[in-house]
């Protein structure tokens, strides 16, 4: 992915730098950027509410941090199958699929501007601002 963003970069000639690293590892100062993306990534983290602050330490204050993440289906009975095999989804590819991402993100306590479900709400979509 690093690849094909360096490539569109270079061909749209907007200059960027690339980090391939732990996101828990990495320190921006504060207010650093103007918006921030997590797209299918809060299920890979140990602590995902720690994750959150550190983009709400990092966005400028009039930035927003945008997520679509998946997690727990809406359907109960989906949402139990998740549940059950959890602990082999982290096992075989790092996901933990049984997580609850809209309490995660009121956990952070982000401004949650916007959340829509999608998938029988295995789909995350929000848009939230700094607290």
């Amino acid at each position: 992915m690093i690849e094909q963003a360096e490539e569109a970069a270079k061909e749209y000639g907007i200059k960027a730098e690339f980090i391939l690293a732990d996101v828990e590892s990495l320190n921006f100062p504060n207010n650093y950027f103007d918006t921030i993306v997590s797209s299918g990534t809060l299920c890979g983290y140990e602590n995902p509410v720690h994750v959150l602050k550190l983009f709400n330490q990092w966005c400028k204050e009039e930035g927003q941090i945008l997520l679509m993440e998946h997690g727990l289906f809406s359907v109960p009975a989906l949402a139990w199958i998740q549940k059950k095999l959890d602990y082999f989804a982290v096992k075989a590819i790092g996901c933990h699929q049984n997580r609850d991402i809209l309490d995660i993100v009121k956990q952070s306590n982000l401004i949650i501007n916007k959340h829509e479900r999608a998938l029988f709400g295995y789909l995350n979509l929000g848009n939230s601002t700094k607290i």
